[in-house]
């Protein structure tokens, strides 16, 4: 479990450092081993390529992008994971909450396309599998996530999360731009004013039926989250519409559509998959 956090304006502005830092340490408990945080101004880093001391906490500087990362090690726990990543050509720049399971599957494929890696760590595969495939590496992936990606040559950032919606990906609206978190609370230093006014009808669904989240809305008037399953753009500050890219059957299959011999083949490709993550992570 990582925190991941981040906004895009409409405009550079010169803001603090932070409000980005703010976020990222509203979810310390997500991240307890490291701490990341870029910005930029248009296709460029706006601040020298490297860490950030603790003083830059109170310094302001003209960006129009900002990505924060608060990270739990797992895969590859050595400084090479350190998020915010960059691709090897530097023209993508990723943060990820989640675990990519069929990663050493995707670097495979990738070495034979004829990229190169560095780490042990699956975010370097997720981005360069984005540098490969574009938003078609979705279909290829298996595992739960949320992520921030910002293209560099596109000037947008690409949100995504899993098919089913594990890794949460909160979105809410800035006076000029737009933001992003893992978790609802990180949100409150940027939103603009209003978004958190309360929302009647999810009190009282939750009250009445438990319900909660119902259409991708929240409690709150302007917080929303990214549906499950799908990806959006965001350009120059405004949220484009999300695309599914996979989503439940509408209907199930049943005895008629499949013989016993296949479903009996499918349930063995498929337990052979779940049992050779199982051994890789014993």
């Amino acid at each position: 479990m990582c925190g991941i956090a981040g906004y895009v304006l409409q405009a550079a502005e010169e803001r603090p450092v932070s409000d980005l830092l703010t976020m990222c340490r509203a979810m310390a408990h997500r991240g307890p081993d490291d701490e990341g945080i870029e910005f930029f101004l248009g296709n460029q880093p706006a601040m020298p390529q490297g860490s950030y001391p603790a003083s830059m906490s109170q310094a302001r500087f003209a960006h129009d992008v900002a990505l924060g990362h608060r990270r739990f090690s797992i895969i590859d726990p050595s400084p090479a994971g350190h998020q915010p990543f960059w691709s090897e050509d530097r023209t993508a720049c990723l943060v990820v909450n989640g675990e990519i399971y069929n990663y050493i599957e995707l670097r495979t494929q990738l070495q034979q396309l004829g990229y190169s890696f560095h780490t042990s760590s699956d975010t370097e595969v997720l981005v360069q599998a984005y540098c490969a495939w574009g938003t078609d590496m979705l279909f290829r992936l298996r595992g739960f996530w949320s992520f921030a990606l910002y293209d560099l040559r596109k000037r947008a950032v690409l949100l995504s999360r899993d098919p089913l919606g594990k890794a949460a990906l909160y979105i809410v609206p800035l006076s000029r731009g737009v933001a992003w978190a893992s978790e609802i609370k990180a949100l409150r230093t940027v939103a603009k004013p209003g978004s958190f006014t309360p929302r009647a009808q999810a009190i009282d669904d939750f009250v009445r039926h438990g319900w909660r989240d119902l259409g991708d809305r929240t409690c709150y008037e302007d917080v929303a989250t990214l549906p499950a399953g799908s990806f959006a753009w965001i350009e120059q500050g405004r949220l484009g519409t999300p695309t599914r890219y996979w989503q439940l059957p509408a209907a199930r299959v049943s005895e008629q559509d499949v013989s016993i011999p296949a479903a009996a083949e499918k349930v063995r490709e498929l337990a052979g998959k779940a049992s050779e993550v199982v051994r890789r992570w014993a």
